[in-house]
């Protein structure tokens, strides 16, 4: 997931609830931890 597909999903009104729309957030938040591995508070605190 990333926010060019999210932005998409809300375009296309693919989101049927807040939750939905939560859960990618979620996941596009995970991602960017897992594919940025620094261990710094500044870069972990603002993804």
């Amino acid at each position: 997931m990333d926010l060019s597909t999210a932005m998409t999903k809300i375009d296309t009104h693919q989101y049927l609830t807040v939750k939905d729309f939560l859960g990618d957030v979620d996941l596009i938040s995970s991602n960017a931890l897992e594919l940025s591995p620094c261990e710094g508070k500044v870069i972990r605190f603002n993804a």
